[in-house]
């Protein structure tokens, strides 16, 4: 309706709908001022001269009684603008020139220039399904997307959706993206400690977002002393627009898909029965897995497998308990360890890797074993951690260190473990006991730890594995379930190809990749496809 209105009229009809909702809203929310209801951004927006008319009237304003003469003397008092970018975005002359993206459309600058917008069109219309209230509650984002297009602004009104929270007073509001900027840079802030922010700290940088005037209303904003602080969060297409009720919690994400935010998947619910695992929630003859498992499923599997080996030994079938605790723990976050959801044979392809190297514990464990275990091949197949090509050589590193003369550096470089009288602390920081077996996977070799903990490490403020005492690494691998996680999903993500196998049945080449080990990865095959088929018998549920 507001379209085909003069900018003075539109605004009388937004103050109208406003004060029908909200009859308590201020006088600077609602506004009243018809000649000023072009500049004042709350809810009109008009057209700029020098971007809409930069030839010509464009038709809008032609209809609504703008005239040539109009648009000539508004270009050129461009240069009385506020903003920089217009004192030299107009060539003077007796038909101004735009200059070809000079015009910053700043509707602040075109107030400064008094440029005359008595007949100027209502522009930047918000239509589509639910126009009203995201018009409303709406913000401006300046993201930088891939490629053409912009995916977050759609022709049907079922645009990004924003949750902005005052830390100041806890106060939120959900908003919709109905267009891209601001362009300015801050030119101060206010102080917001409760966020860490001091005042100005953001000054001279590029502002984050510009937010009607009735979300800053109910934010609680401050109108002075600086730029305001608030804290933003995407939330998914269903959540209702307008402030969020007090005693609502606000439960974080580290991420979510573009699909599921924009609407176009239905959100992941963990608790919600389905045919995907989204949590650990999973009931088994309706007992939580790990229950089942303990003591319904292992119970009629004692001994060794009677054709199968593990190592050259005789291959135990299901040795070990299933820690309830940390299975939780562990498929409660299946979005750091996969995906937001798991098919029933990636569940168990991830539980059974994780049973083979932890024993069911599913705790992030550090190899056992001495030294000399972790020094020397075995007879079972396991190589010497010391003189693989993904390590470095411990006798290089302790004769950098000072703990050994070159006349020991070849034993310590080699396979057979030398005596360690008086420098044990120095071995334990040497690559073979460094970055043995360690997590759910039990990844091991530095170069893998490089490449599937490190990114981990850092990116969470921890240093990079190098810069850590072994101790400490294997402190925080096995504590803290970001890196822990982060170490599957990155081996995995490597061995994707194998991985996608598990839904068609084939377990075995992501065991032989995990373990280098053909033995090992027919013993998990055989593991996955058991439970499965019991799970199966005893019906399952997954929330």
């Amino acid at each position: 309706d507001e379209q085909a209105l003069l900018p003075g009229p539109a605004l009388a009809h937004h103050a109208g709908v406003l004060r029908s909702s909200f009859p308590d809203a201020p006088a600077w929310v609602v506004g009243t001022e018809a000649d000023a209801a072009w500049k004042a951004e709350n809810g009109i927006q008009v057209g700029i001269c020098a971007a809409d008319c930069k030839t010509g009237l464009a038709p809008a304003g032609r209809k609504n009684g703008c005239t040539e003469a109009v648009r000539v003397r508004n270009l050129g008092s461009c240069r009385n603008g506020s903003e920089t970018a217009c004192k030299t975005a107009v060539q003077p002359g007796k038909l101004p020139t735009v200059k070809k993206d000079a015009c910053p459309s700043e509707i602040s600058s075109c107030a400064g220039a008094q440029h005359d917008k008595s007949h100027c069109f209502v522009s930047g219309v918000v239509k589509g399904d639910g126009a009203e209230e995201r018009e409303r509650w709406h913000v401006r984002l300046p993201m930088r997307t891939a490629g053409a297009g912009y995916p977050y602004l759609r022709d049907s009104g079922k645009n990004l959706r924003v949750l902005l929270v005052n830390p100041r007073n806890g106060e939120a509001v959900v908003c919709s993206q109905e267009a891209r900027g601001p362009q300015w840079k801050c030119t101060g802030n206010v102080e917001a400690p409760e966020a860490g922010v001091k005042q100005d700290e953001f000054k001279d940088k590029d502002t984050g977002l510009g937010a009607s005037y009735e979300v800053f209303w109910k934010l609680g904003l401050s109108r002075s002393g600086g730029e305001a602080v608030v804290l933003l969060a995407f939330v998914d297409a269903t959540t209702p627009l307008g402030p969020v009720s007090a005693d609502a919690p606000l439960k974080l994400k580290k991420s979510q898909s573009y699909e599921a935010l924009m609407g176009d998947v239905a959100p992941v619910v963990p608790g919600t029965p389905g045919d995907k695992v989204k949590s650990g929630n999973i009931l088994v003859g309706g007992k939580h897995f790990a229950d089942w498992f303990n003591q319904d499923f292992r119970p009629l599997y004692p001994g060794n497998h009677p054709t199968l080996q593990l190592w050259k030994k005789p291959a135990p079938m299901f040795p070990g308990k299933v820690n309830k605790k940390n299975f939780q723990t562990v498929f409660d976050n299946v979005e750091h360890l996969w995906a937001k959801e798991l098919t029933v044979n990636e569940f168990l392809g991830f539980f059974g890797i994780f049973y083979n190297e932890t024993g069911g514990t599913l705790e992030p464990i550090s190899e056992h074993g001495s030294e000399k275990y972790m020094f020397e091949p075995t007879a079972a197949g396991k190589a010497s951690y010391n003189t693989s090509k993904m390590n470095r050589p411990a006798g290089t590193l302790l004769k950098a260190m000072g703990a050994i003369g070159d006349d020991r550096v070849a034993e310590w470089n080699g396979s057979k473990y030398p005596d360690d009288s008086g420098i044990l602390d120095q071995v334990h920081e040497c690559d073979f006991w460094k970055f043995r077996g360690r997590g759910l996977i039990q990844l091991t070799f530095r170069d893998n730890y490089k490449k599937h903990c490190e990114p981990a490490l850092t990116s969470n403020g921890y240093p990079a594995v190098d810069d850590l005492t072994e101790q400490k690494l294997g402190q925080i691998i096995h504590d803290d379930p970001k890196i822990y996680l982060h170490m599957v999903k990155s081996f995995f993500k490597g061995i994707e190809s194998a991985f996608a196998k598990v839904n068609d049945g084939q377990y075995v080449e992501t065991g032989k990749r995990v373990s280098g080990q053909t033995p090992y990865g027919e013993l998990y095959e055989w593991r996955v496809l058991t439970l499965l088929e019991a799970m199966e018998k005893a019906g399952y549920e997954l929330r």
